[in-house]
């Protein structure tokens, strides 16, 4: 099929997505104001759950449109592991506990959303052992960046440079997708989601860890990129 008339065909099953993405932004904006907020801290949470579950909806809502293409199926774990995250870092973020269990399993739901969204777009597209590269060298990169004094990560020091490795595996992905597979509003789409994502990790690491780190502004920072990320690789599943 001639990909304009798919695109078009797609476009009109996908009459409803504009509103969707304009509900999910929103919420973003909400994430992004609680985030800050000492009044309503402990509603942060709920908010930032509920955030998640629409990137979801508009992951679901691309499957059914492209009629539940094996993308859709390959990539809804890893978007529920990212839902885990939210919850359990939105948790610890209301307790201003960033170093117990509840961040640690956040954490961890997160590495495991990096590993399943890379294993998905590796079943769709086959895999190259040059996508090991930058995964390999970031727990390196990140030690060199905590090495100061201004870092403060105590007993997360070892975790947080195990989670480095896989933080950059979906990025790598989306380099070795754009240049393998040509320009095109899929593999644009994993690229920007990849980077953008590892963007947020990267953030998170100063707005936590950093002894003094502007934290609101950083907040909105590490918010807005994720955010962006989990809905471009959302919507990737229309275009690839």
């Amino acid at each position: 099929m001639d990909e304009g008339i798919r695109i078009g065909i797609l476009a009109r099953k996908g009459s409803k997505m504009p509103v969707f993405i304009a509900i999910y932004c929103v919420l973003i904006g909400m994430t992004c104001r609680l985030h800050s907020s000492e009044r309503h801290r402990k509603r942060y949470a709920f908010v930032k759950t509920l955030t998640s579950l629409c990137f979801i909806g508009i992951a679901v809502y691309a499957g059914v449109i492209s009629g539940g293409s094996q993308l859709f199926f390959y990539l809804l774990p890893g978007f529920w592991f990212a839902l885990a995250g939210d919850y359990l870092l939105g948790l610890a973020h209301a307790e201003r506990n960033y170093k117990g269990l509840k961040f640690l399993l956040g954490a961890a739901a997160f590495m495991f959303a990096h590993i399943a969204f890379y294993l998905a777009f590796c079943a769709e597209f086959s895999f190259n052992v040059k996508e090991l590269i930058l995964p390999a060298l970031f727990p390196a990169i990140t030690l060199i960046i905590i090495r100061g004094d201004d870092f403060s990560l105590g007993k997360m020091k070892v975790p947080g440079l195990m989670y480095s490795f896989f933080v950059a595996l979906l990025c790598s992905k989306g380099v070795s997708l754009f240049l393998s597979e040509g320009i095109s509003g899929g593999t644009a789409m994993v690229l920007a989601g990849g980077m953008l994502f590892l963007i947020s990790d990267i953030v998170l690491l100063f707005m936590y860890f950093h002894v003094s780190s502007p934290k609101k502004v950083l907040g909105v920072i590490n918010l807005a990129t994720y955010y962006l990320a989990m809905g471009f690789l959302a919507l990737s599943i229309l275009a690839l």
